[in-house]
């Protein structure tokens, strides 16, 4: 039976600074989702649920710098879900990862050592 992936808060082609916390949802309509994973590019998977009795699964992880570590650089995350057959879903969004923003000083002075 079929598995449906939403992923609630990044949308494909959004620009982000890390860390960042991604969250969303994994519903089986026959509750068998085994196994939820996500990964970046073709890095390591990383495990957020094994439970092969799962129907309706909130998940939510970081993204860290380390995850992406080339500033200004698109990346792709993908959301894996696996259910009791072995049968793959997945969800994927493309996103740039910024470098962390400078903060002016808003009193504009400069301190003096």
């Amino acid at each position: 039976m079929a598995v449906t992936i939403t992923i609630d808060n990044l949308d494909d082609g959004q620009e982000i600074y890390t860390p960042y916390e991604v969250t969303g949802r994994a519903v089986s309509d026959a509750g068998n989702i085994a196994v939820v994973s996500w990964q970046i590019d073709e890095q390591d998977l990383h495990e957020l649920l094994n439970d092969p009795q799962a129907a309706d699964v909130t998940f939510e992880f970081s993204i860290s710098s380390n995850d992406c570590p080339v500033p200004d650089c698109w990346y792709m995350l993908t959301v894996l879900v696996w259910d009791a057959a072995g049968v793959l879903t997945t969800a994927c969004r493309t996103f740039k990862r910024l470098d962390v923003p400078i903060v002016a000083d808003p009193t504009g002075l400069t301190p003096h050592g």
